[in-house]
């Protein structure tokens, strides 16, 4: 009998332009909230994963959200983003994180690339675990 395996499962993908997300949940293990393209908006959102759980390369604004950055393993750690573009003529893009507060358990990495450039600002922000 073969082990199950544990794949990725998006809970959310975002499209278009100028989403606007507010007070919501995205609850998930490993690329939870796929970005998109373009531009969207997140206020006062819970954004629970391990592993790349936020991710695409979009240029997106987190505002005052909890991100609960969970471990299987407290001695690997994760990864809240992962960004990237492919090249460096492609649109601007990046994630910002403003306000709120990263908490979780075990180790975690802010981000990562996804590509060869990764645009990433974290301001005002709690971390705690």
């Amino acid at each position: 009998m073969q082990e199950a395996q544990i794949l990725p499962a998006v809970a959310a993908s975002v499209y278009g332009d100028n989403n606007t997300f507010y007070r919501c949940g995205f609850i998930g293990y490993q690329d939870t909230l796929f970005d998109g393209s373009r531009r969207h908006y997140y206020k006062e959102c819970y954004i629970q994963g391990e592993v790349d759980f936020i991710f695409s390369n979009a240029h997106s604004f987190y505002e005052k959200c909890t991100i609960n950055a969970t471990a299987r393993d407290i001695n690997l750690p994760g990864f809240v983003t992962a960004h990237g573009r492919s090249k460096d003529t492609e649109p601007d893009g990046g994630f910002v994180f403003n306000g709120g507060e990263i908490v979780g358990t075990g180790k975690v990495n802010l981000g990562r690339a996804w590509g060869l450039w990764l645009e990433l600002f974290f301001m005002e922000l709690i971390l705690d675990h």
